[in-house]
């Protein structure tokens, strides 16, 4: 069901995620069910790298090492993303902007209950950020993830 949820084929996503909890129901694998579809999982891998900064930010303390964005946000029936909230971040907003867009564009496994997808809100989702040197002295200009065109 995962291949069909990234193509966005979402009858063929269901179908297949429905026969998944039934022969893992009828076989007695309760832990395996449990593990594969008690929670949403992330299944897009194009989103997981960190994003990278163009800058350290003006605003940021010296000793901040680590940047930053959580948000809370709910995944439907079809996997995809939706009512996202940045809850907290330290990076500038261009960022959590362009942070929010990629959330949209994920996609995940969503939870099944009794053979059917359920739409799962509250989950949250942090997201780290880096500043990459290219060389000594010097920071790349970047906003996008590795491999991304934007």
């Amino acid at each position: 069901g995962d291949v069909y949820t990234i193509t966005s084929s979402d009858r063929k996503a269901r179908r297949a995620y429905q026969r998944a909890y039934t022969l893992l129901e009828k076989s007695g694998h309760e832990d395996l069910l449990f593990d594969t579809f008690s929670t949403p999982v992330r299944i897009d891998p194009e989103h997981i790298s960190p994003i990278c900064l163009q800058v350290r930010p003006s605003s940021a303390p010296e000793d901040t090492v680590t940047f930053y964005a959580e948000a809370t946000f709910t995944v439907r029936e079809d996997g995809s993303v939706r009512q996202i909230d940045v809850v907290d971040a330290n990076v500038p907003n261009v960022y959590r902007q362009n942070f929010r867009s990629k959330m949209q564009r994920m996609r995940y496994r969503p939870r099944i209950v009794d053979g059917e997808p359920v739409e799962t809100s509250g989950l949250l989702f942090h997201q780290p950020f880096r500043i990459i040197p290219l060389t000594k002295g010097k920071v790349e200009i970047s906003s996008q993830m590795p491999g991304e065109n934007l």
